[in-house]
């Protein structure tokens, strides 16, 4: 039987919705939105991500809320460059804790597709119809990387990326975009430890493999760990001298 991919039929917010399990005709009601909300954080989470273990994070959450940072399209493989939110967040709270003022810039990740047989992205109208939108030349900061999903066909991986897009004012957000991409392979690509330990520096470093080395539920949870950690290795934190001893 010929290959037939799901994502070409798409053409309503409804069906997007049948494809991802869940029937959410609740954009008008903001109940259900937010029981669907749930749902589909519950769906992330069991979903089999068809990726390799150290690299599944970056599909799980950790870029929620990361700039697009651009796309790139060679051939058959595509590259969506996506700011590392936990990361830049994590060094920002680090520095602030030790009480030093560093520019160490953003950590984006590379999602990279390939063996791509199919691509395109779609933004529901306001009666719930998915428009076609190009969705290929962003520049920096022109939209932020919410959510993806996974389904498997015949061999073939289908994602689905939820992004905000934003229109011509970037005080304005123009609503949901969709990016849909049929291919054979996904993977992530973070910047290499070298460069990390390099622009970061050691203690940094050190410090985030540590908070990436505890349960998912506390990892964003840091600043308690944050400060143990400080204490324990004997680097000294900022001290915030009391009102009363002014």
């Amino acid at each position: 039987m010929a290959y037939h991919s799901w994502l070409k039929d798409v053409k309503r917010l409804d069906d997007l919705a049948k494809f991802m399990h869940f029937f959410p005709n609740t954009h008008q009601d903001w109940d259900r939105e937010w029981d669907l909300e749930k749902k589909m954080h519950e769906h992330i989470v069991s979903t089999p991500i068809p990726a390799d273990p150290e690299v599944q994070c970056y599909f799980q959450g950790c870029l929620h809320d990361g700039s697009v940072e651009g796309v790139k399209r060679e051939r058959d493989i595509i590259s969506i460059s996506i700011g590392n939110t936990f990361l830049d967040m994590f060094v920002r709270d680090f520095y602030s804790e030790v009480g030093e003022e560093q520019e160490v810039g953003n950590s984006p990740v590379r999602l990279v597709f390939e063996g791509v047989n199919y691509a395109n992205g779609v933004r529901p109208d306001p009666e719930g119809w998915l428009k076609w939108n190009e969705w290929e030349s962003w520049n920096a900061e022109s939209g932020t990387f919410l959510r993806c999903w996974f389904h498997e066909q015949e061999g073939k991986v289908q994602w689905v990326g939820q992004f905000s897009r934003f229109g011509k004012s970037k005080m304005k957000q123009a609503g949901d975009l969709y990016v849909l991409i049929d291919c054979d392979r996904i993977t992530a690509k973070p910047e290499s430890e070298r460069a990390l330990r390099k622009r970061l520096g050691d203690d940094c470093y050190e410090a985030f493999l540590f908070i990436q080395s505890l349960p998912k539920d506390e990892q964003w949870l840091w600043t308690g760990h944050l400060k143990r950690y400080l204490d324990e290795k004997g680097i000294p934190r900022r001290v915030i001298v009391h009102q009363s001893e002014r």
